[in-house]
């Protein structure tokens, strides 16, 4: 029987909802971006606002979207979802979230949060999830320093590592809080807006692998 494939366009702000939680399966490589390709991802975000004069206050007039190509999965109808393809996209996107919810005042950092852990439940007793999981190796790292409100703050360059994919992740937190220090404050606050609104995936899923 055929396995349909189902693709769908939607702003980041849906690809980091509670319609997602997503797992890098072990077969996959490890995450691999270094800091030329995570410059790449922000340097292309801060050129899109440049060009087209982005402000907090006339985001919403923003004729085009800025695509971030695609990523597939295999998802059924749970929001439980194998990344295939997009892991680098969506760890460092993480990453990049994650440095801007500590270098931004509280506001906006709460609402950047929203992106990163999808929050439980203290009444329903359930747990605060965070929206995507790493390979096994790398996942505590990931959830200590990137995910964890304030995790990123505690990195330094001398942070221990026990992988490749660890010192790549704490390189590029590094480096993102770095660059920010050379944004003005109009393009920082601007920064998490474009991100959740303006910027588009194409998610192509499959029901089984």
């Amino acid at each position: 029987m055929h396995t349909p494939l189902n693709a769908q366009e939607m702003p980041l702000h849906k690809v980091f909802s509670d319609d997602f939680l997503f797992t890098i399966p072990s077969v996959q490589r490890p995450y691999s971006w270094i800091t030329e390709q995570a410059g790449e991802l922000l340097d292309d975000l801060l050129e899109f606002i440049e060009h087209h004069g982005i402000t907090e206050k006339n985001i919403e007039q923003i004729p085009e979207p800025y695509f971030l190509g695609s990523i597939v999965l295999v998802k059924g109808e749970k929001p439980e979802a194998e990344v295939l393809d997009g892991q680098q996209r969506l760890t460092t996107l993480t990453i990049l979230l994650s440095a801007l919810r500590s270098y931004l005042p509280e506001e906006y950092a709460n609402e950047i949060d929203e992106l990163i852990v999808q929050r439980g439940s203290r009444i329903r007793k359930i747990e605060d999830t965070y929206r995507l999981r790493l390979r096994k190796k790398d996942n505590d790292f990931f959830k200590k320093y990137i995910q964890e409100r304030d995790g990123i703050t505690k990195l330094t360059k001398q942070t221990p590592v026990k992988t490749d994919s660890q010192a790549l992740i704490r390189d590029n937190a590094l480096y993102y809080l770095e660059r920010f220090n050379d944004l003005d404050e109009s393009t920082l606050t601007t920064l998490p807006s474009v991100i959740a609104t303006l910027c588009y995936m194409v998610i192509v899923s499959t029901p089984n692998f």
